[in-house]
């Protein structure tokens, strides 16, 4: 009975997930952070505070709907993971990236009943911006974008640590050349490393520049020396993302889920449930 009562409940969590993977929950859920999102941004304008109670009502609705869907998340959470345990995988998905996009998604519902102030509210109220990330789950742009950022990770860390090496080289440098010329400018290392940083990234504001001759021939030399490093991975993340493009365009096309499994060994007449486990056979169309 009990053994029963376990597998009812397994295959209820893998119809949770199953839900949770529908298309249509997923336009639904979109459309909500995109109605959300904009009812937070109209609410900054003085001209919409006639609709505040409206905003506030957007917002209260679609966080209960993001609540209901974190916990069934959690609940299904097994699915995912299936070589853990029901505990293991749900402390697992909670600590995840999107476990914890979406835990910071509801925050500002469930703390706004319990702020004694108005500036508690509103700093609360800022973890909605998280919202855009929490879009990442249903974007396949999104997912092509972070799946070539992991294949790429290390050539990154690579060129952030030599730039880093670099800014703050200049930095200190740069401090020790200006600070007489510019005391005002150039007060301490802080100041320079923010002259560092936008002339590393050929952004130059023009709030704080070199008026030494050496001072700037070294401005010359950062921003030369920060060309060169930007262009490095973005010519990686460049060739990465045109491989991508060409593998998906060369993969053929199916309409099975993507968690189905094929069986290659019966030269795909079977694919496996990703539920249940068996294997179940396509029906061949009569033209076939």
């Amino acid at each position: 009975m009990k053994q029963i009562s376990i597998s009812k409940l397994n295959a209820f969590f893998a119809n949770l997930d199953h839900l949770l993977k529908t298309k249509w929950v997923k336009r639904f859920i979109t459309y909500l952070i995109l109605i959300d999102i904009a009812a937070a941004l109209l609410n900054t304008y003085e001209e919409f505070n006639l609709y505040k109670n409206w905003f506030s009502s957007i917002t209260a609705i679609s966080a209960v709907f993001f609540t209901v869907e974190y916990f069934c998340r959690i609940l299904s959470a097994k699915t995912h993971y299936s070589n853990l345990s029901a505990f293991q995988a749900r402390k697992k998905y909670i600590f995840s990236f999107y476990g914890i996009i979406d835990f910071i998604c509801v925050l500002p519902f469930i703390i706004s009943y319990f702020a004694t102030t108005q500036e508690i509210a509103e700093a609360v109220n800022f973890a909605r911006i998280f919202l855009i990330l929490k879009l990442a789950r249903y974007s396949l742009s999104f997912q092509l974008f972070g799946n070539i950022f992991k294949k790429v990770k290390r050539e990154m860390i690579i060129v952030g640590i030599a730039g880093s090496f670099i800014v703050g080289f200049c930095a200190i440098l740069m401090y020790y050349i200006e600070r007489d010329a510019q005391p005002d400018k150039f007060s301490n290392v802080g100041d320079s490393i923010w002259w560092a940083v936008i002339t590393f990234a050929t952004v130059g504001y023009g709030d704080i520049y070199p008026i030494t001759p050496l001072g700037r021939f070294l401005g010359m030399f950062m921003a030369i020396i920060g060309l060169i490093t930007i262009a490095v991975p973005a010519s990686i993340f460049t060739s990465n993302f045109m491989a991508s493009l060409q593998e998906k365009k060369a993969a053929p096309s199916s309409k099975l889920p993507s968690s189905t499994v094929l069986d290659s060994t019966k030269e795909n007449d079977f694919f496996i449930c990703p539920h249940c486990g068996k294997k179940i056979k396509y029906a061949k169309k009569e033209n076939d």
